[in-house]
């Protein structure tokens, strides 16, 4: 049935599951509350009808409303039975009524075809249409038992159109030479076992018996058909499409040295009995002899060297997309639920699916489960097993001091390591973890696609879509050389052989060109270096949109943080509260605590903290303990502004309650400020202004604690040879003193939140490359910079409108909340475009030389190959320096 489904839904037709239908009943109840039924008997009819398979049901007895969740296969009338057991007459609501009638006619319509056509990529086409051919069953339980296989024989949680949606899903199938499912291990052991007498009989002289050349054209047929059918068929596709493949040359000179061979044993000496071959191992061909030849080793050494060489490429290559996917929790499992029992002996969990779980649930973890939720520990303890996610950010979104087997949790840690961490009460673990000691109780936070996990994976999936367009680019590109090639090959025939009478030799150089263009190492050249160093950075916690912000951040000589968000702590105190004299400054304290008392800010919280740990005697009426407050609202400026109720000292000595204008806000500069305010302003922290009845009466200053990491980032960003900026409101006193302690050099200072985005870019417009630092708060600033950076914290990764995460203007996402994440960033693009120069100058120095060397006839072309080989290779190689770690 399963299967069934699968061929259904790729053909464009939607199946409902057969699961079960739940029907949502609310039954107003007559006798309820009399004398029959009291509030004692709500809990055993509960108890009656959750007794029945299925059926969840709720009694509100104030309301004398029964609320019942049944499966649609259960009547009307077996619910009201059991309420009838109890005196009591059930009857549904007329809202209810309408609902069930409308359940009722469209019951049986359980299948329904695609109203908007489905839109397919030519790929997706192909696969829909070979999956037709091999039968959808037959396809599907193939796909099934492949899923099986790489679940190391778990059963397989495959999406519906697994075959067609392949790429849209972002796998990391690379737009390559050819295609990847074909190059098997069958095909590789067969071409090896074949290729190896076929080189013994050509190269040796010894060995060769009568008719040994017709031998080995039966060796070779394999080879060169069913082996090397995998470039054939790109050949064949790319001239389909217009466009040559970029094994497209590797294919003409296998076919080429195939049809040669035959051409040779059929109408020259070559086919005689007794007929020994003159080429020697690797002999140029201009050294050979003049006699008729064949290149049977040619045509199945290339095949064998280039299936070798692409499988050592697939083997090697990680996917982190396949990586995610895998620690990407199944919906269709279950989790237990954690309930409160009413009675010793009922259930203390229950077990419902993944998908039917809810924000704000409670569920059981215990060791050895696959954590399927982002949530926090509200329960129990023990030790968690960090997906690559949770890896990245470190161990910092546990509780109290987590422990890991990495140091640290930079780019300097390879991602084979297994690290944990220690969670109790209070910490959070996200999708993709694993327990691994301790049974804990996780209130859910996020589930299902909301995960950071999930958001992480449509994230690189889209990197991935973006860079395979540049791959297409790249090898649009490279293709040319194909064609150029192939025009060299024929000229280099035809001139060898009108110079000097010796086809056979001057059909040698054409091969040995034919062989020796490396045109994949040319496309891969900077695609590969891309993606590579992409998945690292999100290996690590850092996000990039795709591989230009790499050249982008490569260029960058100035770097604005801003303060808030990402060089302090989220957790800011109130550092002093100075009142001007005749002010108490209790006093003032409570009613900036009152203004801000529904703000979020971090300074908002740490004024209502402050004004909450007063002290407050018994009788104490001088400073009320609350300040009542109407028509409180936030300025576009920032400020909060209020009506206040404050006791007054009232004639005879009575007091009475006096509504007078408050206001908290903050100063840009000290012009701003009349002394003794604007000393009592720059002496500390972050100034923060009380004013009541339209005149200052003291200053609150807030104490941002500095990340611990923030001057050991700065000095590295420093010697990177990039200037540090710092944009701040503060007034210039207090956010200098701020960069001093941490060794940033300029400071913009007085930036009011709506002005951030006009300071950047003037900066900017001086000539400078700037990457902008900061959070949410901030994001103007981050969308003119040329290239935005958003520390998110713990913001969910959510997608926008047009299917993007995050906002448009985001270059880089860093999850992680130390600041050296910013310096490995920088860092990690620096060394992937050195990467990226380097291949691409070795790319074209090897293909220009290889190509030289064919043209003088110096170089075999079963050297050429070899050749051809190892320089695809030694760029696979470079470009896997880009995953490393990132050494300081």
């Amino acid at each position: 049935m399963q299967r069934a489904r699968h061929a259904a839904a790729r053909a464009g037709v939607e199946v409902e599951d057969d699961v079960v239908t739940l029907v949502s009943w609310a039954f107003d109840l007559e006798g309820l509350g009399e004398e029959t039924v009291d509030a004692g008997d709500v809990e055993h009819l509960v108890d009656a009808l959750q007794a029945v398979p299925g059926v969840h049901a709720r009694v509100i007895y104030p309301d004398a409303r029964a609320w019942v969740s049944a499966p649609s296969e259960i009547p009307r009338e077996r619910l009201t039975a059991i309420f009838a057991q109890f005196g009591l007459t059930a009857t549904p609501t007329p809202a209810t009524r309408r609902r069930v009638a409308q359940l009722e006619q469209t019951r049986h319509a359980r299948v329904r075809r695609n109203r908007r056509p489905v839109r397919r990529s030519a790929g997706e086409e192909r696969a829909l249409q070979r999956a037709r051919r091999e039968g959808w069953l037959r396809a599907a339980a193939r796909e099934d038992a492949e899923a099986e296989r790489r679940n190391n024989g778990a059963p397989a949680s495959a999406t519906v159109a697994h075959a067609v949606n392949r790429g849209r899903l972002g796998e990391s199938r690379d737009v390559l030479y050819t295609a990847r499912g074909l190059i098997t291990t069958p095909r590789l052991v067969t071409a090896l076992v074949l290729t190896i007498p076929v080189l013994l009989l050509s190269l040796v002289t010894g060995w060769q018996f009568d008719y040994w050349q017709w031998v080995t054209l039966a060796l070779s047929l394999p080879v060169v058909t069913w082996c090397a059918w995998p470039f054939h068929r790109a050949l064949a596709g790319g001239v389909r499409r217009g466009a040559t493949a970029l094994d497209g040359a590797s294919s003409i000179a296998v076919s080429a040295a195939f049809v040669w061979s035959l051409g040779a044993l059929l109408f020259t000496d070559a086919g005689r009995p007794g007929w020994l071959s003159e080429s020697g191992f690797f002999t140029p061909p201009m050294f050979g002899g003049s006699g008729p030849d064949i290149f049977l080793d040619v045509a199945c050494g290339m095949t064998t060297l280039l299936l070798v060489g692409r499988r050592w490429s697939i083997q090697s290559r990680s996917s982190l997309v396949e990586e995610l996917a895998a620690a990407r929790p199944d919906l269709h499992s279950e989790v237990t639920i954690a309930q409160r029992r009413r009675h010793p002996n009922d259930p203390e969990g229950e077990r419902l699916p993944l998908g039917e779980v809810n924000v704000g649930d409670d569920i059981v973890l215990t060791p050895g489960q696959l954590v399927p939720v982002d949530g926090m520990v509200v329960g129990g303890s023990g030790v968690i097993v960090a997906s690559v996610l949770s890896a990245a950010r470190g161990p910092d979104h546990g509780h109290g001091e987590g422990h890991t087997h990495m140091h640290g949790h930079g780019l300097g840690h390879h991602r084979h390591t297994t690290p944990t961490y220690q969670v109790s009460v209070g910490g959070h673990v996200g999708a993709g973890d694993r327990v691994e000691s301790g049974t804990l109780k996780v209130r859910v936070r996020r589930t299902g696609h909301a995960t950071r996990i999930a958001a992480v994976e449509r994230w690189v999936a889209q990197v991935n879509r973006r860079q395979n367009d540049a791959v297409m680019l790249s090898t649009r590109s490279a293709s040319w050389l194909i064609v150029v090639s192939c025009f060299l090959a024929v000229v280099s025939f035809l001139g060898w052989w009108w110079f000097t009478g010796n086809p056979t030799g001057a059909f040698a150089t054409g091969l040995a060109v034919l062989a020796c263009v490396a045109p994949p190492a040319l496309a891969l050249s900077s695609a590969l270096a891309l993606r590579l160093g992409t998945e690292a950075g999100a290996r690590h916690g850092l996000l990039l949109r795709d591989g230009g912000v790499m050249r982008r951040l490569e260029s960058t000589d100035t770097l604005i943080f801003n303060r808030v968000g990402t060089l302090t702590a989220s957790d800011m105190v109130v550092e002093s509260v100075k009142a001007l004299p005749g002010n108490d400054k209790d006093l003032l304290l409570r009613v900036a605590a009152s203004l801000v008392a529904d703000s979020p800010h971090p300074a908002a919280r740490a004024i209502v903290r402050a004004a909450r740990s007063i002290p407050h005697a018994p009788g104490d009426t001088a400073v009320p303990r609350r300040v009542p407050v109407t028509s409180a609202k936030v300025t576009a400026g920032g400020d909060f502004v209020a009506t206040c109720t404050l006791p007054v000292d009232g004639p005879e000595g009575r007091r009475r309650e006096r509504h007078v204008n408050a206001r908290l806000w903050r100063p840009c500069t000290v012009g701003d400020l009349d002394e003794p305010l604007a000393s009592l302003a720059s002496a500390q922290g972050t100034p923060i202004i009380v004013a009541i009845g339209g005149v200052d009466r003291g200053v609150i200053t807030l104490h941002d604690p500095v990340k611990e990491d923030a001057a050991e980032a700065v000095d590295g960003i420093e010697g990177l040879g990039i200037e540090t900026m710092m944009i701040s409101r503060d007034i210039y006193p207090v956010a200098r003193r701020f960069a001093d302690s941490v060794g940033i050099s300029r400071v913009l200072a007085g930036i009011a939140p709506g002005r951030k985005a006009r300071t950047v870019r003037t900066v900017h417009t001086q000539g400078n490359t700037v990457t902008m630092v900061g959070d949410e708060s901030v994001s103007a600033a981050l969308r003119v910079a040329d290239v935005g950076v958003l520390v998110s914290g713990t913001v969910p990764l959510e997608p926008d409108r047009d299917g993007d995460e995050i906002d448009r203007g985001v270059d880089v996402v860093v999850l992680r909340k130390d600041v050296r994440a910013i310096e490995e960033l920088l860092a990690l693009a620096r060394r992937v475009c050195r990467i990226i120069d380097r291949n691409i100058l070795f790319a074209w120095g090897y293909n220009a030389v290889a190509v030289v060397g064919a043209l003088t006839g110096v170089l075999h072309p079963l050297g050429a190959t070899v050749a051809m080989l190892a320089a695809s290779l030694v760029i696979e190689a470079m470009s896997n320096l880009a995953a490393r770690p990132v050494e300081f």
